[in-house]
């Protein structure tokens, strides 16, 4: 069967609509500052405007085949169908506080495993 005008029309016009999404975000660049005790990292997303909340979801901890922890933080876009028109870049610190394990390796990203960073935590400094 061949592709009628109207279907190739429809189909590029569905393409169009859904490439302006910002259907996704990348995490730059992941690191822990042991001053300040926090993960800091960069998000470079898309869209409208800059004002774009993004939240860490922290799975469970688990131990490794090693016997280290790791925990994946899913970062969350407060608005992620907002039109991807211009290009934005935050930073942002998490509190030690709100890591559920430490020593760690922690993964931090989106669902898409390719915008994924992962680093390791010490533990935590005796007072």
């Amino acid at each position: 069967m061949k592709p009628t005008r109207a279907m190739t029309l429809w189909l590029g016009v569905l393409l169009a609509t859904f490439s302006t999404c910002a259907l996704a975000f990348n995490i730059v660049d992941l690191s822990y500052d042991s001053d300040a005790d926090e993960i800091v990292f960069k998000v470079a997303y898309r869209g409208t405007h800059e004002n774009h909340v993004f939240t860490v979801r922290w799975e469970q901890c688990r131990r490794r085949g090693d016997g280290q922890l790791e925990v994946f933080g899913l970062v969350e876009d407060s608005e992620p169908n907002d039109p991807a028109r211009a290009d934005f870049q935050k930073i942002l610190n998490i509190g030690m506080s709100q890591l559920p394990c430490r020593p760690a390796y922690v993964t931090i990203g989106g669902a898409n495993p390719r915008h994924r960073k992962t680093i390791t935590i010490p533990p935590q400094k005796s007072r």
